[in-house]
């Protein structure tokens, strides 16, 4: 059986609980209700969930949960959101509740591995790659340092690529190439050549 967390992000003030329903293969129907109170975010687990391809739908109720009956009226409902659910792999899913003249509730399952939805809009999705974008590289908060380089994110690792006439001599990825061959006397024209004395650093030359 698969698992998932359900993310309910900032419940409106008509709305008192959410209900998910899945259906899965051979019809298997999993439901679980969930109370909130206005403006509540909060993380709940939802396990037994059918292997397989599973639909997903939810609606959200001004009544407490104990009250929600079948005849009960949704304030706001999603379509179906169909997605697979493997063994020991959350699934990731946006349901956009929605009604008329009302504001909207993302129910987000968290993102797959590696992927991150960095900007908090929804309706975006998982739309960045942790392991290849320079501007979040390993986390949404982790920038690669653009100091004089091309700034270059893999598998989750900031490395740089210097312009022409810099270095990282630190070897330290968060300051960039911040080393300038052409005028630094400690590094003239490489890492590992250093001017004597009182001589200076012109066009990577000592003199």
């Amino acid at each position: 059986m698969g698992t998932a967390q359900i993310a309910i992000v900032a419940a409106p003030a008509n709305v008192q609980c959410i209900v998910i329903t899945v259906i899965g293969p051979a019809n298997v129907t999993i439901q679980r209700s969930i109370g909130v109170k206005a403006g509540q975010s909060t993380l709940e687990m939802l396990s037994g969930l059918p292997l397989g391809s599973d639909a997903f739908a939810g609606a959200a109720y001004s009544a407490t949960c104990s009250g929600v009956t079948p005849n009960t009226a949704a304030n706001f409902v999603s379509a179906p959101v169909t997605t697979t659910v493997v063994s020991g792999t959350p699934a990731n899913v946006t349901l956009k509740m929605q009604a008329a003249g009302g504001a909207n509730v993302a129910v987000d399952f968290p993102c797959p591995t590696g992927t991150a939805n960095c900007d908090g809009n929804p309706a975006h999705g998982c739309n960045v790659n942790l392991n290849t974008d320079p501007a979040h590289c390993s986390s949404c908060t982790n920038a690669c340092s653009s100091v004089n380089a091309a700034p270059v994110c893999s598998g989750g690792t900031c490395s740089t690529t210097c312009n022409p006439g810099f270095g990282n001599c630190d070897g330290n990825p968060a300051h960039g190439c911040n080393v300038n061959f052409n005028t630094d006397p400690a590094h003239c024209s490489s890492c590992n050549i250093s001017c004597v004395g009182a001589q200076t650093c012109v066009s990577g030359g000592c003199q």
